[in-house]
C-alpha cells in the first residue's frame, strides 16, 4: 500500500513536521493553528450526505487520488457511542475496555494501537479497582470516582437532563408533576449558568434533589452490578463534562502553562491527564498541578520521569494504599495513543468540541487501514501537499520540448 513506509523514516518525518501541524481551537484566545486533521477530506467530505457509504481506498495505486477515494462520510460525534466492556484480568480484578459503536450498533475501528482505557481509569485504579462492584459501590463515597453524596446526586441530575441518559436516570427520581416542574427549572438554570447549577448552593439543584427517591442508594448499587456499562459511562461523562469544570481555574492554569511551550492538552498522554484528574478528585481541585509542567517540553511531560515526579509530589495519592495501583497503571500504559474514548473525554474537559470532531474526521479517512493517529496526521498532510501540487509550463520549456522531439 502506498502509505506503508519505513517506520523509522515515518517517525523522523513526524518529529520534523509536528511543530507545523496545527489545529483550529474553539476556546477563546487559543492560538490558531493549521488544521491538518481536516486537510485531505475537503469540503466535499465534510458536507457529504449521511447516507453515503464508506469507500474503500485500499487498492489505490496513485496517492494523488486519495482525496477522491477517502471515506466520504465523516463520523459525527452524535453517531458515536462509547460502550465500556467488562473484562476480568489477573487476580479476577475487573477492568473496562472501551468499544465505540455507530448508531446501528456496529463497532467503529479506532486507530492502530489506540488505548482501550479511559482517562478516568487512573482514578478507577486508585479508588475502586479491587472492589467486587466497582461501578455501584456506595459507602461514605460512591461510584468509580468515589463522589460524595452531594456529587452523586448531582451526577444523577446531570444524567436526567441529558437525552442519552435520561431514561437510565428516571429510576432515581419521583414521577410527579412537582418533580417535572423542578426538572424544568433546573434545565432553564443549566442553560443560563452551565455546570454551576450542579453546585450545592444552587437553588434549582437543591429543589430537584428533594425528588430523588429514598432508596436511590440501593438502586445505585444494584444498577452498578447489573448495568455496569451504562452506569460507568454516566459517571465518566459527569466527571469529564462537569466535575473537571468545578475547578475551571485550576484546569486553565495547567493548559495555559502548557501553551507557553506550544503544548496542547491533546498532545499529552491520556494517562498523565488521568493523574491530574485523579489528584483533582482526591484534593477537591487541581491546586498546584500546573507547577509540575512549568518549563517542560512535551517529551519531558510524556515520560516515566514525570509520572514519578507526580507520584513524589502527591505520595498520599499515588504511593500509598490503593494509590500504588494507579501509579503502576499510569507507568504501564502512558505510551498507548489516545483513542475515541480519551479524545471524547478530553474534548469535554477542555470544553472544545473540535478536539473530538477533528479526531473523528481523520479516523473517517483511515479507519481500518492499520495506521496510528500520528501516522494518519502525517499521511493527511502529505496527501494535501500532493493535491495542491501544480506545474507551471513556461514558453521556454515548450520550446525545449519541441527541440527535443525534433532531434529524436
Amino acid at each position: 500500500m502506498w502509505f506503508e513506509m519505513e517506520k523509522k523514516d515515518l517517525i523522523k518525518k513526524i518529529a520534523f513536521l509536528k511543530s507545523k501541524w496545527r489545529k483550529f481551537g474553539k476556546v477563546a484566545k487559543r492560538k490558531v493553528r493549521d488544521n491538518t486533521l481536516m486537510l485531505a477530506t475537503g469540503a466535499a467530505a465534510t458536507f457529504a450526505p449521511a447516507n453515503v457509504a464508506y469507500t474503500d481506498f485500499g487498492d489505490a495505486k496513485n496517492p494523488d487520488h486519495l482525496v477522491e477515494q477517502v471515506q466520504s462520510r465523516v463520523l459525527s460525534p452524535d453517531e458515536v457511542k462509547v460502550v465500556p466492556q467488562k473484562v476480568i484480568v489477573d487476580d479476577n480484578l475487573i477492568e473496562f475496555h472501551n468499544k465505540a459503536q455507530d448508531i446501528k450498533g456496529d463497532e467503529i475501528k479506532d486507530f492502530a494501537g489506540a488505548t482501550p482505557y479511559s482517562i478516568w481509569d487512573v482514578t478507577y485504579k486508585r479508588e475502586v479497582g479491587t472492589q467486587e462492584n466497582p461501578v455501584g459501590i456506595f459507602e461514605s463515597f460512591a461510584g468509580t470516582m468515589q463522589y460524595n453524596r452531594a456529587n452523586v446526586q448531582s451526577m444523577l441530575m446531570y444524567a436526567l437532563m441529558h437525552e442519552e441518559y435520561n431514561v437510565w436516570a428516571k429510576q432515581f427520581f419521583e414521577d410527579t408533576p412537582e418533580a417535572k416542574k423542578a426538572l424544568d427549572e433546573m434545565k432553564k438554570a443549566y442553560e443560563q449558568k452551565g455546570n454551576l447549577v450542579f453546585h450545592v448552593g444552587s437553588k434549582e439543584r437543591n429543589n430537584l434533589s428533594k425528588f430523588i427517591v429514598k432508596d436511590y442508594k440501593a438502586k445505585f448499587v444494584e444498577d452498578g452490578a447489573n448495568n455496569s456499562s451504562e452506569a460507568l459511562q454516566v459517571q465518566r461523562d459527569f466527571g469529564s463534562d462537569a466535575y473537571v469544570s468545578f475547578d475551571e481555574k485550576g484546569w486553565q492554569k495547567i493548559t495555559s502553562t502548557l501553551a507557553k511551550n506550544d503544548i496542547y492538552p491533546e498532545d499529552v498522554s491520556w494517562a498523565i491527564v488521568g493523574m491530574w484528574c485523579s489528584a483533582h478528585i482526591a484534593q477537591g481541585g487541581f491546586k498546584d498541578v500546573y507547577k509540575t509542567v512549568e518549563g517542560k517540553t512535551l517529551e519531558q511531560i510524556n515520560s516515566v520521569k514525570y509520572i514519578n515526579e507526580l507520584a513524589a509530589k502527591y505520595p498520599n495519592l499515588f504511593k500509598n494504599g490503593s494509590g500504588k495501583y494507579a501509579y503502576k497503571f499510569a507507568k504501564e500504559h502512558y505510551n498507548e495513543p489516545h483513542s475515541i474514548t480519551t479524545m471524547r473525554e478530553l474534548s469535554m474537559m477542555e470544553r472544545d468540541p473540535e478536539i473530538y470532531q477533528n479526531y473523528l474526521q481523520l479516523l473517517s479517512m483511515y479507519q481500518g487501514k492499520n495506521v496510528t493517529f500520528e501516522e494518519a496526521k502525517l499521511l493527511a498532510q502529505n496527501s494535501e501537499k500532493r493535491k495542491q501540487r501544480t506545474y507551471q509550463v513556461s514558453q521556454r520549456m515548450l520550446a525545449q520540448l519541441y527541440v527535443d522531439k525534433k532531434s529524436r
